[in-house]
């Protein structure tokens, strides 16, 4: 008995030791799941299986399984590979990766090779080349393939996006076929696929006047996969222009870890942006490792200086969101919205040129209403009498009647004589009118007409006659 019991308490202690030595390399502690060396942990993704969804952690020589469930590692395994060719260190730490169903792709950083990692063995699966043309472009991920869009390689940045073919093994361009525009080439954009669209912004490109100079492209691109049709749909308020452009997707948004000094999350789709206060957490992220959502949880990488290690954390999104401060939209639409300022001070001006002129043309009505009477079929002027005949006194009365003005025709069924021509009335009209001029000439002393004729703005073949009396 006492044999047997020797024996059960060496394996107690044994099993004793080997959790201690485990929980060494990754010691889950409170609101902690796992710790890594400074330098071990290279990335983390997030892969899901049916109903189940566990984080990979890519270190040095071995990756582990995290069950999001259950928070807690579920394997440890070592890499494989197929080739002795492939620097695996080299492909965890430099090279892009994303998830497609239970794989994970591993992309050229410059362009070029995809290595396929797959129940902890890599393989290299294309049959292209390091080209070095796409540093910095964009991966997403449509209808289960792999994209990329922009890049800089060669003193230029790539304006077209790019797709693996499974069958080829190699690199295709996605043609803008349906587009009247296209995005100035840039790199390092933040990107969004929404259902069939795929939104760009925050790019950098390479000015074309000075080729060692760098500049942030504020404009929002929309490419549509089922047309093929690039379209620019506004552009970023001079305050919005992102400085680092780190970031995660939460629910079909964006979070902006670092937003002008604040966390910002951006609905590209709606056009809002909502800030938060960045709380001392978010300034201890991990650089080199982005948050991952699922579930309503955020897992996190922090630096802890003071230990020297890295940590995961787990968090809700509004743990993590901290204190809400305000919410503005992203960017502009149309022109009213890109040049409010400048719409506003036109039709501003625009109203006061109408609003002048219609002034001065009821000034003018006022003094010919003032000055012109008309009592008991007599024409008077400042109560004087202006001695006119009868068609003179019709054509005085009708203009005062209508003081916008009068056609020529309507003057000459006040003129006319049945039995002339046209040519005779048409004289026997100007006559008249030229008349009234005169008689006006002589009575008030004045060297302007009192009729004034011009072409109509409905009809340039038409003349409008109208009253002109100045005030003196």
């Amino acid at each position: 008995l006492m044999i047997l019991s020797m024996k059960n308490s060496f394996k107690y202690i044994v099993g004793t030791l080997i959790l201690a030595l485990l929980s060494t390399l990754y010691s889950p502690v409170i609101g902690q799941s796992l710790t890594f060396g400074k330098n071990s942990l290279k990335s983390m993704k997030l892969i899901e299986s049916g109903t189940s969804s566990y984080l990979v952690f890519f270190c040095n020589n071995y990756y582990l399984k995290y069950d999001t469930k259950q928070q807690k590692i579920i394997d440890s395994v070592s890499y494989q590979t197929d080739s002795s060719n492939l620097d695996i260190t080299n492909i965890i730490t430099n090279y892009k990766s994303l998830v497609i169903g239970e794989k994970i792709y591993f992309i050229e950083n410059i362009g070029g090779g995809v290595v396929e990692f797959y129940n902890g063995k890599f393989s290299r699966i294309d049959n292209s080349y390091t080209h070095r043309l796409q540093f910095g472009s964009s991966l997403f991920v449509y209808k289960n393939i792999i994209h990329q869009y922009g890049g800089f390689g060669f003193f230029s940045n790539r304006d077209f996006i790019t797709y693996f073919d499974t069958t080829t093994k190699s690199w295709e361009v996605v043609n803008p076929i349906k587009s009247k525009e296209i995005p100035i080439g840039t790199s390092s954009n933040i990107t969004m696929l929404l259902d069939s669209n795929l939104y760009i912004f925050n790019g950098f490109y390479i000015d074309k006047f000075d080729r060692n100079k760098i500049n942030l492209l504020n404009e929002i691109w929309q490419f549509n996969f089922s047309n093929n049709e690039w379209k620019l749909i506004g552009k970023m308020n001079k305050d919005q222009n992102i400085s680092h452009n780190r970031y995660f997707e939460i629910n079909n948004e964006i979070i902006i870890i670092n937003y002008n000094g604040y966390l910002g999350v951006l609905n590209i789709k709606n056009n809002k942006i909502k800030k938060f206060k960045k709380t001392k957490f978010i300034d201890n992220l991990s650089e080199l490792i982005d948050p991952i959502y699922k579930g309503g949880l955020i897992y996190c990488i922090t630096n802890n200086e003071i230990k020297n290690r890295l940590e995961l954390h787990i968090r809700e999104k509004d743990e993590f969101l901290g204190s809400y401060i305000e919410e503005s939209k992203f960017y502009t639409t149309g022109f009213f919205d890109q040049n409010k300022y400048i719409f506003l001070i036109f039709v501003i001006g625009i109203i006061l040129i109408v609003s002048i002129i219609i002034i001065k043309r009821r000034n003018k009505i006022d003094i010919i209403n003032r000055y012109i009477k008309l009592r008991n079929d007599k024409i008077y002027f400042k109560n004087k009498l202006i001695d006119l005949g009868d068609s003179e006194i019709k054509i005085m009365k009708k203009l005062l009647e209508k003081p916008n003005g009068v056609t020529s025709s309507e003057i000459m069924i006040l003129t006319e004589t049945k039995g002339l021509n046209y040519s005779h009335n048409i004289r026997q009209k100007n006559n008249k009118i030229n008349d009234i001029n005169l008689i006006f000439k002589a009575n008030l002393k004045i060297d302007y007409d009192v009729i004034t004729s011009s072409k109509s703005t409905f009809d340039q073949r038409m003349r409008i006659y109208k009253l002109n009396i100045k005030d003196k």
